[in-house]
C-alpha cells in the first residue's frame, strides 16, 4: 500500500485551516476527561440556562459522560478516534474553554490542531503556592518532551481567570498570557445556594441517610503525592481515622487526588464510618454539608474556607516529598488552619469540630463569586461575536477605492 504523503503534515493543515475558518457561535467547554466537574462544568451549565447568543457545547472523549448529558437534553459533543465527524464542529467553534492544561485534553493531537483558531480561556483549577508552568524553565529539564509538551500546552491560551489580586502577575507569568481575567471561580457559586439537579450530574453526594442521622462528616482530601503510594492508601493513616470513627461516630469520607482515578475509579465503603469517594466525582455539590475538611497543599482548602466551616492541615511523609518536587512552602504558610499528624487526628478532629482549635483569617478569594459564571459567559459571547463577523480589506480596483468589509457571519 503507497503510504499517504500528506499524512505527515495533517496537523499543521489542520492548524491552518482552524486559523482561517471563518466561525460559527459555537463555544467548546472542556473539562477533565472521564469527569464532569468544575470550573468548566459550572460556567456550561450557567451557558445553558442563560441566553449569551451562543451554542455552548460539552466536549468528551468519554462514552458515559456523553450519555449522562445527552439523556438530560444537555448538549455534548463525544469525540471519536480518530474524532471525523468532530473535527467538523471543532474547526468551526469560536471559542474553547479549559479548566486544565489543553494538552491534558487533547488525547488526540487532531484536536488540538482543530481548536488551533478559536479564543482560548483558561478557567484553570485553583491557586497554587509553588511555581508552575512557564515560571518553572529556570529549573526544570528543558529537554525532557513530556515537559516541554506540558509547558506549550499551557502557554497556548489567550487569556486566564485570577479569583485573587494576589494571583494575577503569577498567572500572567506562568500561562505566558498578556490578559487576565479577574473574577471568581464558577464551581463556588453552589457553596452558597442548594445544588440544583443539573450540580448534581457527575457528582458526590453524602447519603440521605446520614445526612438524616445528625452525625458529623468530614472530607479528607489530599493532593497528588506523585511519588510513591498516594497516602490515603497508608494503613496507619487509615488506621488513624478508624481510630477518630469509633472515639466519635464521625463518618468519615475520603476524597483522592483526580490524578489517582485509576486506583479510586468508584465510590466504596472501606470500613464502617470510612468511605472512599470516586477520585473523578464532583464534590462541590456536597461540599458544605461535610463539617470538616482535612488536606494538605490543595487548594480546596480555600474554596473550603468561604463556608466558614473548620479545618485540618494534615502533615505526613509524603506531603514533605510533594513540597520537595513541587518547591512548595512550609504547611503552615497559609495559616488556614492548625497543622497536625496523623498521631494527633483523634483529638485534633474534635477540638476542630468543638470550633477550639482554628482562628478566623480572611480567605485569599478577593472577588465575588456570585454571578461570576454570568459575568464570564458575557464576556465569551463578546469573544463570539467578534469572531463571528468576517472583516476584511476591500480593494476596488474598478472604483480605486479601498474599504473595510465586514458583515455578520
Amino acid at each position: 500500500m503507497t503510504e499517504n504523503p500528506y499524512a505527515s503534515d495533517i496537523l499543521r493543515h489542520l492548524e491552518r485551516i482552524s486559523l482561517r475558518k471563518r466561525k460559527s457561535p459555537v463555544v467548546l467547554f472542556f473539562g477533565r476527561d472521564g469527569a464532569f466537574s468544575d470550573n468548566s462544568k459550572y460556567l456550561y451549565l450557567d451557558a445553558i440556562a442563560g441566553d449569551y447568543g451562543f451554542d455552548p457545547l460539552w466536549v468528551t472523549a468519554d462514552t458515559a459522560i456523553a450519555s449522562l448529558l445527552t439523556t438530560q437534553s444537555l448538549p455534548a459533543l463525544l469525540l471519536d478516534s480518530p474524532p471525523k465527524e468532530a473535527l467538523r464542529i471543532l474547526l468551526k467553534a469560536a471559542v474553547a474553554v479549559f479548566c486544565i492544561n489543553p494538552n491534558d485534553v487533547f488525547a488526540d493531537p487532531h484536536i488540538r490542531a482543530s481548536v488551533e483558531g478559536a479564543f482560548r480561556l483558561q478557567l484553570w483549577h485553583g491557586v497554587f503556592a509553588g511555581p508552575q508552568d512557564l515560571q518553572v524553565t529556570d529549573i526544570a529539564p528543558l529537554l525532557n518532551p513530556r515537559l516541554t509538551y506540558q509547558l506549550y500546552g499551557a502557554s497556548s491560551i489567550d487569556t486566564i481567570l485570577s479569583p485573587a489580586a494576589s494571583y494575577d502577575d503569577r498567572f500572567a507569568e506562568a500561562f505566558g498570557t498578556t490578559e487576565v481575567l479577574r473574577d471568581g471561580y464558577p464551581r463556588n457559586a453552589v457553596l452558597f445556594r442548594e445544588p440544583t439537579e443539573q450540580d448534581c450530574l457527575g457528582a458526590f453526594r453524602i447519603p440521605e441517610q446520614l445526612k438524616a442521622s445528625g452525625g458529623r462528616n468530614i472530607l479528607y482530601c489530599p493532593s497528588h503525592t506523585r511519588v510513591g503510594t498516594p497516602v490515603w492508601r497508608e494503613s496507619w493513616l487509615l488506621d488513624k481515622f478508624r481510630e477518630a470513627h469509633e472515639a466519635s461516630g464521625d463518618t468519615i469520607f475520603i476524597k483522592p487526588h483526580p490524578f489517582e482515578a485509576a486506583i479510586a475509579p468508584v465510590s466504596r465503603t472501606l470500613s464502617p464510618g470510612l468511605h472512599l469517594i470516586a477520585a473523578l466525582d464532583d464534590i462541590y455539590p456536597a461540599l458544605r454539608d461535610f463539617d470538616l475538611l482535612i488536606s494538605d497543599y490543595s487548594s480546596l482548602m480555600d474554596d473550603f474556607h468561604l463556608t466558614g466551616k473548620p479545618m485540618l492541615v494534615l502533615q505526613t511523609p509524603q506531603t514533605e516529598k510533594v513540597r520537595q518536587h513541587l518547591l512548595l512552602p512550609d504547611l503552615h504558610y497559609r495559616n488556614l488552619a492548625p497543622v497536625v499528624t496523623a498521631d494527633d487526628l483523634p483529638v485534633a478532629i474534635e477540638a476542630a469540630l468543638g470550633n477550639r482549635a482554628s482562628k478566623p483569617v480572611s480567605s485569599i478569594y478577593t472577588e465575588d463569586h456570585h454571578g461570576s459564571a454570568a459575568r464570564l459567559n458575557h464576556y465569551i459571547a463578546g469573544q463570539v461575536q467578534q469572531r463571528c463577523t468576517s472583516r476584511y480589506r476591500l480593494t476596488d480596483l474598478n472604483g480605486q477605492k479601498s474599504d473595510s468589509g465586514g458583515r455578520p457571519s
